[in-house]
């Protein structure tokens, strides 16, 4: 870490290198150990599963472009956001969206192929919630950088990076995916 970084830009970074590996190391866990990942795609029609692969580039660019943003060109100590909240509303939101994009590829996989019928129908709703979190966690980022004072410099590229991370982890993992997956 950068000696005399705001301690509210190291939390910020620590849990992005715990997190960010985290997230990466859930996904090539479960490719690498499991004989058909592919299964996750559930019932995804093809043109759709087309749609998620190029917005996850989008999604991946704008993550790292807010989260620059808010570690570079954000002073924690004067931040205030959605009626008066300070920095550490981001790391919450950080740390709540890392934490449960880590659990949802390997909840996805037992559901697949180790649970039982039963459990594995539990499951989906287990999941669904865990995906909900994530969505919640990234709309609480897009919000805060909405109603961020004073304004960065990048504040829109990094709005605009948000609004596709968001379309990434709300509407085609919460809203679409669940529908088209069934353990």
């Amino acid at each position: 870490m950068v000696l005399g970084m705001h301690p509210r830009h190291r939390r910020l970074a620590v849990i992005n290198l715990i997190g960010g590996p985290a997230v990466l190391a859930s996904y090539a866990h479960g490719i690498a150990t499991h004989e058909d990942p592919g299964r996750l795609w559930g019932s995804v029609p093809e043109a759709v599963q087309g749609l998620y692969t190029a917005n996850m580039f989008f999604a991946a660019a704008g993550y790292l472009v807010f989260t620059w943003v808010l570690w570079r060109h954000v002073d924690p100590a004067r931040a205030r956001t959605l009626g008066g909240r300070e920095f550490g509303w981001f790391t919450r939101c950080y740390a709540l969206l890392l934490t449960c994009s880590t659990l949802w590829m390997p909840l996805s996989l037992y559901a697949l192929d180790d649970a039982t019928p039963g459990v594995a129908a539990a499951l989906w709703y287990v999941i669904w919630v865990d995906l909900g979190l994530v969505a919640a966690g990234s709309l609480g980022v897009l919000a805060g950088l909405a109603r961020l004072e004073p304004r960065p410099r990048g504040c829109g590229l990094a709005l605009a990076g948000a609004a596709f991370f968001c379309l990434q982890t709300v509407v085609l993992d919460f809203l679409i995916w669940p529908w088209f997956f069934a353990p």
